[in-house]
């Protein structure tokens, strides 16, 4: 790491408020460092007093290009030298065979016997092993697939649905067809007036009684 240099109060003002952003304020403290790199790249860093981030600096990188005001160009947190971090990613394939591997020799020792060795490693996965994995293309063809039977679906399920409709149209045709004089009911003979019969002039006093 490049030999600390003095920053400038602009620069100072500048970092600080560009941490503000999104750092809290009893977290960022005091300026650690401040390096001068290429292209009018500025860094000051600041130590963090975040009790989850022993080791971690906050940095904010300044760009000041032909003598013009600084700006800023990223602010992050980073771990220093000796930070807590996580440990490196180890792939899954190294694991399992790292795994294997410690199985076997501790069967070999004695200390674990092949039957049991065989009952932790029995697993899906494991049964499948490499050999069945999907393509993630042809993961998106199978979904695509999914997506056309659907469509199938969805217009086999309107066409019963029309099919049902004419069927209903049709049932109610016949049972129109199937209705006749009868089924109107019995009308009462005095309750059917002609025109003649409105006629006052052929109207009986026996007439106007019933």
């Amino acid at each position: 790491m490049p030999a600390s240099e003095p920053a400038s109060a602009q620069q100072l003002d500048l970092a600080v408020s560009a941490l503000s952003d999104f750092a809290p304020a009893n977290t960022v403290g005091e300026l650690v460092a401040t390096h001068h790199e290429a292209d009018g790249i500025t860094v000051l860093q600041f130590s963090c007093r975040h009790a989850g981030y022993p080791g971690w600096l906050w940095t904010v990188a300044l760009a000041s290009i032909d003598g013009d005001a600084p700006t800023v160009v990223e602010a992050e947190l980073l771990p220093d030298n000796g930070a807590l971090v996580a440990p490196e990613w180890i792939p899954w394939s190294v694991r399992l065979t790292e795994y294997l591997e410690a199985q076997r020799k501790a069967v070999e020792e004695g200390t674990l016997s092949e039957a049991e060795a065989l009952e932790v490693v029995e697993d899906d996965d494991l049964a499948l092993g490499i050999d069945a994995l999907v393509p993630i293309d042809d993961i998106d063809d199978d979904e695509d697939l999914i997506d056309d039977v659907d469509d199938d679906d969805d217009v086999d399920d309107d066409d019963d649905d029309d099919d049902d409709d004419d069927d209903d149209d049709d049932d109610d045709d016949d049972d129109d067809d199937d209705i006749d004089e009868h089924d109107l009911g019995l009308v009462d003979e005095h309750d059917l007036l002609n025109e003649e019969d409105l006629n006052e002039e052929d109207l009986t006093e026996e007439d106007l009684t019933k």
